[in-house]
């Protein structure tokens, strides 16, 4: 592995972003998000996007696509998500729930049916937003891609479960490793859905990641899920990792990786679906075990919740596994 300069494009290049939301927690999935822009030329996509996007709210009608911890504040309701994702459809928005995980393809091994919080959970969409208001959000947005030269981007995700987890934290050896594994996993089928030959192409690809905890170096990640081609590293340091696979497909880690918006929205894909998904967990304890309060699955109150379902959840024969994020 040599240094090498970063690619820059003057025609026609794909830009990718991924993120996660629900690293922290014990209950519930994690959840990683993904968006892939074709673009006649390579611009930033904030300021390509201008008159229909922002990335902080505003006075004017302009969608707010940003980082989900801006976006979304726990108890002040799913509408700032949902306006920007479900939006980002077009007119092929999901309705309910289970379209949007199947839209998405965040359930390949079809593990939701594995519990029964989960398998018994469907919701219509959206739930705050307005129906209206995304009606003209959307085509406001079709509109813009059309002027701008940007084709309307590919969304794609993965929900990790609970055993699932587990498991990848047994087979790698730390959570950050089953993190990483899962994100370049996603990360590997949106490349493989854009239609580049990772090993021939021409047309540029730049795919960048919100930073994995304290890692620095990922180019044994990288090589593992794209090793047709040579691998170059460009830069590893603390506020972004950059390598190069062949000659036209840049990966960047960088820190605060949701100031790109591909990776922002990717970030707000994550967290809709971590939300509703414990919104459906939520309910079903409250119907076996009236009166326990919901729960956002971090470490402390994640205990609470365990010792308020512990009966019920051996009397329905639950196994830890399923439910508890060891790690």
């Amino acid at each position: 592995m040599q240094p090498a300069s970063p690619i820059h494009a003057s025609g026609p290049t794909w830009r990718i972003g991924l993120d996660e939301a629900g690293y922290g927690p014990n209950l519930g999935p994690l959840t990683i998000g993904a968006t892939a822009w074709r673009l006649d030329r390579d611009a930033d996509l904030y300021d390509a996007l201008s008159t229909a996007v922002a990335p902080v709210a505003s006075d004017d009608d302009r969608l707010v696509i940003a980082d989900s911890k801006v976006v979304y504040q726990p108890g002040g309701g799913l509408a700032g998500l949902e306006a920007a994702v479900l939006a980002a459809f077009g007119g092929n928005r999901p309705a309910t729930f289970t379209e949007l995980l199947a839209t998405l393809g965040a359930d390949p091994n079809e593990h939701r049916a594995d519990a029964p919080w989960r398998a018994g959970f469907d919701t219509a969409l959206p739930i705050d937003a307005g129906s209206d208001t995304l009606d003209e959000q959307s085509a406001t947005l079709e509109r813009t891609f059309q002027s701008a030269g940007v084709s309307a981007p590919r969304l794609a995700a993965r929900v990790v479960y609970p055993a699932e987890f587990n498991d990848l934290v047994d087979r790698y050896g730390s959570k950050g490793a089953a993190l990483s594994h899962a994100t370049l996993e996603l990360a590997r089928r949106v490349l493989d859905d854009t239609g580049v030959a990772i090993e021939a192409s021409d047309l540029p690809v730049r795919i960048t990641f919100d930073k994995h905890g304290g890692r620095n170096r990922y180019g044994a990640l990288v090589q593992h899920w794209l090793p047709e081609a040579p691998l170059t590293v460009i830069e590893e340091s603390r506020p972004v990792s950059r390598y190069r696979v062949g000659a036209s497909v840049e990966l960047v880690f960088r820190s605060k990786g949701e100031a790109e918006l591909p990776v922002a929205l990717a970030s707000m894909i994550a967290k809709l679906l971590r939300e509703l998904t414990m919104l459906g967990f939520n309910r079903f304890w409250a119907q076996q075990v009236p009166g326990v309060r919901p729960t956002a699955g971090y470490p402390v109150d994640a205990k609470r919740f365990l010792a308020a379902i512990a009966a019920r959840q051996a009397e329905l024969g639950i196994d830890h596994r399923r439910l508890w994020r060891n790690r």
